[in-house]
C-alpha cells in the first residue's frame, strides 16, 4: 500500500508518529479556530456557553460515529 504513494521504505510502525503529529496539528488548528473548549462550555460566560457546548457536542458525536465498530453481515 505504501509503495503506491511512493513510500517504498516506510512501514506502518514508521509512519505512525508522522500521522499522529499531522492529526495533532490539524486538531490543534481546528480547536483554535472554532474555540473548542469544554471548560468554557461548562463554566464560561453565559453568552459563550451555549455555542461552546454545541461545538463540543458536535466533536463528541463525530468521534463516537468515527470510532464505532461496524458489524459484518452474516
Amino acid at each position: 500500500m505504501f509503495a503506491d504513494f511512493g513510500f517504498d521504505t516506510l512501514t506502518a510502525p514508521d509512519l505512525v508518529p508522522y500521522l499522529g503529529l499531522a492529526i495533532g496539528l490539524a486538531f490543534g488548528a481546528l480547536a483554535e479556530i472554532t474555540g473548542f473548549c469544554f471548560r468554557r462550555a461548562v463554566t464560561g460566560p453565559t453568552e459563550t456557553r451555549r455555542p461552546a457546548l454545541g461545538i463540543w457536542m458536535a466533536a463528541l458525536a463525530t468521534a463516537i460515529l468515527g470510532t464505532r465498530r461496524r458489524q459484518r453481515p452474516g
